[in-house]
């Protein structure tokens, strides 16, 4: 049942034939949720809880459905091209905010636990274990406490210079920089018991370094070949601090 809305404008600019501008902006917004069949996202259970029976199945409602989502995304871009002899000079700056607002209260209508088939169908059958004289249960229990709330956003700053430098008709380099810092939100509600657990770092110094080379054996654009490296960082999920 997703949605997904998308805006985007793009604005390039020649201000002289050696002087370039390029200008983004989107904005997205998307809708998730997700839900148990023949049931709705108001946390009114039809389908049960979930039972889990190792080595065999699971039945009953999916223990962390339904889950409300939404998130929507915030961007600028602008990059700035400068020609000058044999440099091609790029300079630019990324600026991306991601927001989440969920819903999630993983096993909120109870999960009940076998190990075995065995122990599922003494229970079933209200069987009595004769060590405690009481009827089997399962082997474990779960039940999610709290309203399962996360609202928070993620703000994130890029910058980079690139330089193409055509060394002869055959040799062109290619180095550049780029700059990243991502920006966490921080709990609103920390564990007074984990006191780790009220700050979440930052990563404000992901310096990229970046090089490429390409060298045109005939200098006619036919036969070439291609080096290049760098350091890249990948972004870090909501997903890994919404226990937080």
């Amino acid at each position: 049942r997703d949605r997904t809305h998308t805006a985007v404008v793009s604005l390039n600019s020649i201000f002289s034939p050696t002087l370039l501008n390029e200008f983004r902006w989107q904005y997205s917004y998307e809708e998730r949720p997700r839900v148990n069949n023949n049931e709705s996202n108001d946390f009114v259970s039809k389908a049960g809880p979930q039972v889990q029976v190792s080595g065999c199945c699971f039945f009953g409602g999916v223990s962390f459905l339904p889950v409300r989502q939404y998130d929507d995304r915030l961007q600028f871009t602008e990059n700035l091209s400068i020609i000058r002899g044999a440099h091609n000079l790029k300079v630019g700056f990324d600026y991306n905010r991601s927001f989440v607002d969920q819903i999630f209260r993983g096993n909120w209508r109870g999960v009940y636990i076998f190990n075995n088939i065995n122990n599922f169908v003494r229970a079933r059958d209200k069987q009595i274990n004769p060590a405690t004289n009481q009827p089997y249960t399962a082997d474990q229990y779960r039940l999610f406490f709290g309203d399962g709330a996360f609202s928070a956003s993620v703000n994130e700053y890029a910058s980079y210079i690139q330089d193409t430098y055509k060394v002869s008709s055959k040799v062109t380099l290619n180095l550049g920089l780029r700059h990243e810092a991502f920006l966490m939100p921080q709990p609103t509600r920390p564990n007074p018991l984990l006191p780790q657990s009220s700050s979440i770092p930052s990563d404000k110094a992901m310096w990229q370094p970046r090089a490429g080379i390409t060298y045109d054996f005939r200098g006619d654009g036919k036969t070439v070949l291609k080096v290049g490296g760098g350091i890249f960082y990948g972004r870090t999920p909501l997903l890994m601090i919404n226990q937080a």
